[in-house]
């Protein structure tokens, strides 16, 4: 064989050698690259679940903290409202049985 073919072959076969180890090299960063984006896109993702879940427990706390306050606001109301109108209702069946007792128009 020639010789200069020779070298030109082994030169061909030398480069082609060495783009391979470029490629592998290459796919091999491509996918250590890949794996830490998928890393860092789950803690991104656990982070933001975890932000979400202390919101969510915020809003829940502040709304059974809104409905005990409104709970205890309509317990004062009723106790007031029972407080005024316990007399009245004393005096109102106190009429009620004169009514029935005297006739209307008389027991008052």
């Amino acid at each position: 064989m020639n010789p200069e073919l020779e070298a030109l072959i082994c030169a061909d076969e030398e480069a082609r050698a060495r783009v391979e180890v470029a490629r592998e090299d290459a796919r091999r960063r491509v996918e250590e690259a890949r794996a830490r984006c998928n890393a860092l896109l789950r803690e991104r993702k656990a982070d933001a679940d975890a932000l979400l879940a202390r919101e969510i427990d915020a809003v829940r706390r502040e709304g059974e903290k809104l409905v005990e306050e409104r709970r205890l606001r309509r317990e004062a109301l009723l106790r007031t409202r029972r407080a005024e109108t316990e007399p009245l209702l004393e005096r109102g069946a106190a009429a009620y049985a004169a009514i029935l007792r005297d006739g209307p128009g008389r027991g008052t």
